[in-house]
């Protein structure tokens, strides 16, 4: 037993499958003909939520009755609740589980279930061990003790209140009550302002048109448009719970206006800045076209472009988000822009570099150099230095970097000739095999994709062969990419096929299909994949559950030759 109370128990059982919990529901006391009713009511609720399988919602994997108690098989779950966790997440993270949580409430309505306005708790919402938002308790106990009619009855504008409460949260680790405005990004506020509106033209008619703002927009005009006086009577945060019903001390209002007007004076600074081309600094992507480079925003739009004198060959970009390492065809060296300011400088180099990869510390960038050699840039608090040649020599032209380990080694994939590992101080190690195409490094472990096998190799850090695994898709080139959050990483086949595997017991987690061929990939630091078609299509993917999302729309793709993620520069903090 692990807990118990009036309204049923919670226990760990072992199966044959595995330990499991089992969730008690007690029905409250009716009579007689009444709990037989609610008590087959809740069965046909529970048992319709177990086919629908929903990816955001916990599993139920059997229903049954025990005289007037249910009894719900699930699975073990390791996570924290939301309200407890609260207040650790960006504002693209909060922005993207919000989508997921309109799907499931989507969802829910769609197949008329009676949970769909109670389903969204705090309490009853957790960040799971892999990062994933998931619904762990629906509201089971409110089923069996309101009835499944009264809950039906609940109106859009309950469902909304608590999901404005539940991004609350994960916002600002605070109970609604307890939060001021400025815990919020000026998106985010917007959006749950208009989800506890009382005024009915200004408040969101259902969970379609939050679904529609949080794809296009808060929409609704320009946000900095209104004062924070107008913007703080849309945002009702102190009277989400009947303790905060007193009045506010009018120190406390005073602050509470001043920290929106500074909200909305910082968000007009930002937007300014971007019309002028300078200073967008939020988390995005880098696309290289040809001779220009291409910064995106994580909805696809365009937000600044700068052209070259030659052709753009890599791209990479420093741990803190705030430069761009660029390598031009015929150029020796870097180019350096930087995000902020768009200001561009020149490192010196030997060569010109065909592929940066950074080192696991973040201290240093290598690069596969036009002469064969493999040269070095440290970027420690003093700035970015050439260090010349290092003693990491790839021996030979068209060698690529697929394991960058700073002062430890170096992985390199040989055309033709597999994988050789170079480390100070010991002899290089080689794998040979004709047929790869593709390697990363993931904690001690070397994966390698043959194509021509369709196989998938997994190797010790010495590159002796350990396992195989057969890859989906007919024959064509694999790409590896490291999920830098979890211990997992994506294949992705050319033809569009995606898989995720985890490491180093190389058990595929998910697989799904692109709607077009790949022609770029990046992984940002939350583990999530982002890929560009061949038809230009700017896509998202998550691997728990595997789906894809439409971000935008790239032209001129047969000219792209790089995609790098551009995380969110650390001295903008949580306040971007």
């Amino acid at each position: 037993m692990l807990s118990w109370g009036r309204r049923g128990g919670l226990y760990r059982v072992e199966t044959e499958a595995g330990a499991r919990i089992v969730k008690e529901i007690r029905l409250p006391p009716l009579p007689p003909e009444l709990a037989q009713q609610r008590l087959q009511q809740c069965l046909t609720a529970l048992q319709n939520w177990q086919q629908m399988r929903l990816p955001q919602a916990v599993t139920l994997e059997q229903v049954q009755t025990e005289g007037d108690s249910l009894l719900l098989l699930l699975p073990v779950l390791v996570g924290q609740p939301v309200s407890l966790q609260g207040g650790a997440f960006d504002s693209f993270q909060l922005l993207d589980w919000a989508e997921q949580l309109c799907e499931l409430v989507l969802a829910l309505q769609r197949h008329q279930h009676p949970l769909a306005m109670a389903c969204l708790e705090p309490d009853h919402v957790l960040v799971d061990a892999s990062g994933g938002l998931l619904v762990f308790n629906p509201g089971w106990s409110e089923l069996a003790w309101r009835g499944a009619d009264e809950l039906s009855r609940l109106p859009v504008q309950q469902g909304l209140r608590k999901f404005a409460e539940l991004l609350v949260w994960l916002a600002s680790g605070s109970a609604p009550a307890e939060a001021l405005p400025n815990q919020l990004s000026p998106a985010l506020m917007w959006m749950v302002g208009r989800c506890l509106s009382e005024d009915p033209t200004r408040q969101y008619a259902n969970f379609e048109e939050v679904r529609l703002a949080l794809r296009t927009g808060p929409g609704d005009g320009p946000m900095p448009s209104r004062s924070g006086c107008e913007l703080l009577d849309d945002f009702p945060l102190p009277d989400l719970t009947p303790e905060a019903a007193k009045p506010m001390k009018p120190w406390l209002r005073g602050l509470m206006v001043a920290s929106a007007v500074l909200a909305l004076a910082c968000l007009g600074t930002a937007l300014h800045r971007t019309r002028t081309g300078v200073g967008r600094t939020t988390a995005g992507l880098a696309l290289a076209l040809g001779d220009r480079v291409l910064l995106l925003g994580l909805r696809g739009e365009s937000q600044f472009e700068m052209r070259f004198a030659n052709r753009i060959q890599c791209m990479a970009a420093s741990p803190d988000g705030e430069r761009i390492f660029v390598g031009l065809q015929g150029e020796n060296g870097l180019t350096v822009v930087g995000r902020a300011s768009h200001s561009v400088t020149q490192l010196p180099g030997s060569g010109a570099p065909t592929q940066l990869q950074m080192s696991q510390d973040g201290l240093q960038l290598l690069g596969c150099l036009d002469n064969g050699k493999v040269g070095s840039w440290s970027l420690d608090t003093g700035g970015p230095k050439w260090r010349g040649e290092s003693w990491l020599d790839a021996s030979g032209e068209g060698a690529s970097l697929t394991g960058a380990e700073g002062q430890a080694g170096l992985l390199l994939l040989k055309p033709h000739r597999g994988l050789l590992l170079i480390s100070r101080g010991r002899a290089p190690v080689s794998w040979n095999h004709s047929g790869v195409n593709s390697a990363l490094s993931l904690e001690g472990l070397v994966v390698a994709v043959v194509s021509e096998e369709r196989s998938l190799y997994a190797l010790h850090s010495d590159l002796q062969p350990m396992s195989k695994r057969e890859l989906p898709g007919g024959p064509g080139l694999t790409q590896l990419l490291k999920d830098p959050y979890r211990r997992q990483f994506w294949a992705v086949h050319e033809r569009g096929q995606v898989s995720v595997w985890g490491a180093p017991t190389l058990t595929r987690t998910g697989e799904l299909l692109l709607p077009s061929a790949p022609r770029l990939a990046c992984t940002d630091p939350v583990g999530c994949l982002w890929v560009l078609s061949e038809e230009g299509n700017l896509l998202k993917l998550q691997s728990s559950p595997p789906r894809w999302q439409m971000r935008g729309q790239v032209g001129q793709v047969e000219q792209a030759s790089a995609l790098i993620y551009l995380s969110l520069p650390v001295n903008q903090g949580r306040a971007e």
